[in-house]
Order: C-alpha cells, then structure tokens, then sequence
C-alpha cells in the first residue's frame, strides 16, 4: 500500500513540460482524487475508483509487467535514484490505467458497511452470470427489493442496475469476439441476446466499434 507521504511527494515532483518548454503540474485525475479523500471527513462514506478493462486483460499486462519489474528491480536496489525511479514508474502505471483505449474507469461512492458489501454481491453475481439476470431474479437471491438494488448501484458507480448488468454481458461477448471464432449470431446464442440490432447498438456504446470492427481492431493489434 503506498503511504500517504510517497504519493504527496510523487504528485509534488510529477512535472511536465508545456508547448513552450516551461515546466508544469501533470493534471492527473488521480492525484485529484486522493487529495481529495485526504480531506474527507465522513468515516461512513468511502471513496473508490474502479477499473474494467476494455480489451482482454491478456492484451494489456504485457504493458503493465515492464513497469512491475522494474519496481520490484529499483525496491531491491535501493541505489540512487531507487526513490525516484519507481515513484516515475508508478506515475506511467497510473497514466496507463486512465487510457480510455485500455480501461472503463468510474469513481464509486459507497456508504457504510451494508451498502458496500451489498455492492459486492451484486458484482459478484452480475459478473458469474454475464449480467444475464433480471431485477426480480436478483431481488431474490438476496432477499432486498429490487428497486433498493438498483438504488445502492446508482449510487455506488452512476450505473442503473440494468447498465451494470449490460457492461458484463458486453464484456463476455468482446471475450468470445477474441477468444473464438465463433460468428456473431453464435456469441448472440451464447449470451441469451436474440435481437441483433439492439445487440449491434448496445455494443458500439460500450465499445466504440461494432462486434466486427471490435475483433478485427484486437486481432490486429495482437498481430503486431
């Protein structure tokens, strides 16, 4: 865990240079966001800032491992500029994660204990069924109103219920899209989804592209 002191001294010493040559402050959602919880005062409220990626995961820890490793190389060495040097690897990581091309990011908000592990259960059970599972199915499996569900999800990532259900089920299918060579109507099949316009449109809003741009685009990349 990065203590508060290392991530001061990072946003202090993170500086680039403008069109002109002069140097300064990187703007960094992220520093914005822990300087922010610094001064947060409720103790019932806690803050997070969550990553899904947007490509399979496989595609984007070979970006993500020559960072790590040089972490863990500097942490070991201990020489000069060891402190800097891993503070400056850690900057690029959180540049990396704030890549639209790479991860969904959203702040989340959750408040006390019940609602946050609430949360989780309803993540849980979206994310092992592809989000394919009604407001009343979940309603009873955890025994709450759906609508109180649906509530606790607004409220926790500014999703509806029925968006969160969604990204997961799109996130399956840009899975088999990569993963497969399984066509379209097949994925469709997979995933429960039979009307191939709503399946198209919904998708093009997750994912910037459709199915077959989607797989054409990764396949290319993994080419490279």
């Amino acid at each position: 865990m990065l203590s508060d002191p290392f991530l001061l001294t990072l946003i202090q010493n993170d500086i680039i240079f403008d069109k002109e040559g002069h140097p300064c402050q990187t703007q960094n959602p992220l520093y914005r966001f822990f300087l922010d919880c610094r001064k947060n005062t409720d103790s019932r409220k806690k803050y997070y800032w969550d990553f899904y990626p947007v490509i399979p995961a496989g595609l984007i820890v070979p970006q993500l491992e020559h960072l790590f490793a040089g972490m863990i190389l500097e942490s070991k060495e201990m020489s000069a500029g060891s402190y800097l040097a891993v503070q400056s690897m850690i900057a690029r990581l959180f540049q990396t994660m704030l890549d639209p091309a790479l991860y969904h990011n959203r702040k989340i908000t959750l408040e006390g204990n019940k609602n946050e592990y609430l949360f989780s259960q309803i993540q849980m059970i979206l994310e092992e069924r592809n989000g394919r599972i009604s407001r009343e199915e979940l309603a009873t499996v955890l025994n709450y109103d759906a609508h109180y569900l649906n509530r606790i999800v607004n409220q926790s990532i500014g999703m509806s219920l029925l968006e969160y259900g969604r990204f997961f089920l799109l996130r399956e299918a840009a899975r088999l899209l990569i993963q497969t060579d399984d066509n379209i109507s097949s994925v469709m099949d997979q995933l429960g989804v039979s009307n191939r316009s709503f399946f198209y449109r919904i998708f093009k809003e997750q994912y910037g592209l459709t199915p077959n741009e989607y797989r054409k685009q990764i396949r290319k990349e993994q080419r490279k």
